[in-house]
């Protein structure tokens, strides 16, 4: 659980919450072909199970009311890596911020491989 507290209370959200935000913003981006675990494993949206939020880390900050967020994803071939991650990191930023009240502190997307005819491997971190 990630929470905050405010002047009426104590806000808490699940980790699910964070995880639908970033599936729904990256497979709504068509530079995105999927998002992936830590190892490169695809991971499809509506598959149930333990790995299913695994594309995605959540770290809460010092300062409680902030998070750091880590996503793992494939690109398509085509397009500059750096604009699609800020793009891809703005539009995350707006979301979490605009559904959660949690400001983005540092995002980070992690390529671990790029789609043409097949999957190229890769290991790129990007700070959004």
């Amino acid at each position: 659980m990630i929470q905050y507290k405010t002047d009426k209370g104590t806000v808490e959200f699940d980790s699910a919450v964070f995880g639908m935000i970033a599936m729904e913003t990256a497979l709504s981006m068509e530079e995105i072909y999927a998002v992936t675990n830590a190892r490169g494993k695809v991971i499809r949206p509506r598959n149930p199970g333990r790995d299913n939020y695994s594309f995605i880390e959540i770290d809460t900050t010092e300062q409680e009311d902030q998070i750091d967020l880590k996503i793992y994803v494939i690109l398509n071939f085509g397009k500059s890596i750096r604009a699609v991650a800020m793009e891809f990191g703005q539009a995350i930023r707006e979301k979490v911020e605009s559904v959660t009240g949690f400001p983005v502190r540092n995002l980070t997307m992690v390529v671990t491989g790029v789609k043409s005819k097949k999957i190229a491997r890769r290991e790129l971190e990007i700070v959004c």
